[in-house]
């Protein structure tokens, strides 16, 4: 609350407040609350205090969501001029930053809260013959997996399904490792790479051996990125549906890997 919040301060007790001694924005305000939030396990959910038209089912689709294995859901909304709201910038479904009018580029600003990245990769089929599907998604948490994954295994029964899966950032692999693990062991083999850090440094100890570990399909092998192409080109005659996920790079593979069923 601000450093005249004692009525604000009156209304929600017995629930601690905390003074955010200069009003420089949400994020701010958050920070301004981290002793109380120190050691706290849950899930934490930030609201705008002028903003009364929030409902209870809103934030419980909010926690929801979260709850499927997101690192953060934000909440936005399309209004028919942006003016000087701030802009959500995306990936597909991917929020990369939240940013203020005064900080957004022009290009965030005339296009207000549109996708700036371009279209989504969901469930786009690069092959599809009777020898070989191919099949590139951009899902990359634990829930997106499982969709997909059960997704291929509905549409293709008794064929022999390959994923191959590129982690998206060191800190969702260190916290949701064992959920990985357990969407990916819905596959009948396994090829995974190295982890896509996007805007992250490395953490020490967090590799995708974290996931590698844990999945229990005896079918399962570790791949730099680099070397991809070549295995799968070594592999190509027992292959029969690849499903390529991720939301780092490895769409930049797909067109290499399709490649390899044209050579001669």
């Amino acid at each position: 609350i601000a450093p005249d919040g004692d009525l604000v301060k009156k209304e929600v007790a017995p629930y601690p407040t905390c003074v955010q001694e200069k009003q420089l924005g949400t994020g701010h305000a958050v920070l301004a609350a981290r002793s109380e939030l120190f050691g706290f396990k849950g899930d934490v959910l930030v609201i705008f205090g002028d903003q009364p038209l929030y409902t209870k089912d809103t934030m419980q689709k909010l926690l929801n969501k979260r709850r499927e294995g997101y690192s953060v859901v934000c909440l936005g909304f399309r209004p028919k001029d942006p003016a000087r709201y701030g802009r959500l910038v995306m990936n597909g479904n991917n929020l990369e930053r939240i940013v203020e009018f005064k900080d957004a580029t022009d290009e965030e600003i005339k296009r207000g809260m549109e996708t700036f990245a371009g279209p989504v990769r969901r469930f786009d089929f690069h092959l599809k013959r009777d020898d070989i599907v191919l099949i590139d998604d951009y899902a990359h948490h634990p829930a997106e997996l499982k969709a997909s994954i059960l997704s291929v295994k509905d549409l293709y029964k008794g064929k022999k399904i390959t994923g191959i899966f590129q982690p998206h950032l060191y800190t969702r692999t260190r916290d949701f490792a064992a959920d990985f693990a357990a969407s990916l062991s819905l596959l009948d083999e396994l090829i995974l790479l190295d982890i896509y850090p996007a805007r992250e440094e490395p953490i020490p100890g967090v590799t995708s051996q974290l996931i590698f570990d844990q999945v229990t399909i005896p079918h399962k092998q570790m791949v730099h990125r680099k070397d991809l192409v070549d295995r799968v080109r070594r592999e190509k005659d027992s292959l029969e549906v690849i499903l390529m996920l991720g939301a780092g790079n490895i769409d930049r593979l797909v067109e290499p890997v399709k490649e390899i069923w044209d050579e001669k």
